[in-house]
Formats: C-alpha cells, structure tokens, sequence
C-alpha cells in the first residue's frame, strides 16, 4: 500500500473514532488486580498487584485517578469528543475515549508509550506498551519502531 493512500485511511478512523464519548462515570470505584511486566523472546515477570481508584471531584468534570497509591486529575477537555487530559504535575497526558476504551500516547525519556484502558463490566484492563523512539526500519516514509515491554494489569471491583 503507497504511503499516500494510507494517511486518509487513518484520518477516516480517526474521525470516526473521537466523534463520541459518554464519558468517565461508569469508571469510577476502586479496583484491585494483577499485573505483569513481559518482554519479547522471555518468560513474563512474576506478577504484582497494582490498584486503580477513580472518583469524581465534585462540582466540577474532573476526577481523581489514583493509579499504585499515586493520585492524578483527570480532566474532561470535551466529552462529546471523548477527550480527557491526566494532569500527572508536571505533565499533560491527553487521553481519548471511544466506546469502553480509553488510550493514549505519548514520549517520555527516549522511548513511546501506548496507554490503553479498556473497561469491560466490573474489570478494567489495562495495558502500557513501550516503543524505543528511533525506529527500527523505514519504508517510502513509513518508519516503524522496536517494541520494548509491556505492562498489562486487570483490575476488578
């Protein structure tokens, strides 16, 4: 496929996915679960337990997101949009949601990361994945990147 025919596919997807978010109220509570780290060609990490709690702050559109005893605000920059920013102090992380899933993506130290929540009933999912930032093979300007770790961790209520 020519690079050029790829990018209004993108776009369209794009579109369709941010065009509507019935926001954050069903996330919140607090959840307890299991995580693990795994990386390519070995054996996944003994697991770990991790917590998640989310709660609105009153009178506003924001929420408090406790994610491993750390509290950030998440806040609703445009819900019809499914557009949210994690205030992680200093940093901005913006956030989408379309359906049950919330993603993001984002650079830090060198590496990229894809942030994916997923909420499915009383569980959520939820997975980073980390790329190194110089990429591994670059095709007709279509540059991919060397996959580095993953963390994957399923809360419940």
């Amino acid at each position: 496929m020519k690079a050029t025919m790829l990018i209004p596919s993108v776009l369209a997807l794009t579109l369709s996915i941010i065009s509507y978010s019935a926001g954050l109220e069903d996330w919140q509570g607090d959840w307890q679960g299991n995580c693990q780290n795994n990386r390519p060609g070995q054996n996944p990490t003994d697991g770990f337990r991790g917590s998640l709690k989310i709660e609105s702050i009153p009178g506003t559109e924001s929420y408090v997101w406790s994610r491993f005893g750390r509290d950030y605000q998440m806040n609703t920059v445009n819900q019809a949009r499914g557009h949210y920013q994690l205030d992680e102090k200093p940093g901005i992380i913006d956030h989408y949601l379309t359906g049950n899933t919330l993603y993001s993506h984002f650079e830090i130290q060198g590496v990229q990361i894809t942030a994916v929540d997923r909420l499915e009933g009383d569980r959520i999912v939820s997975e980073l994945l980390v790329f190194h930032n110089t990429p591994a093979s670059s095709t007709m300007g279509l540059d991919s990147f060397r996959f580095s770790n993953n963390q994957k961790c399923i809360f419940t209520r």
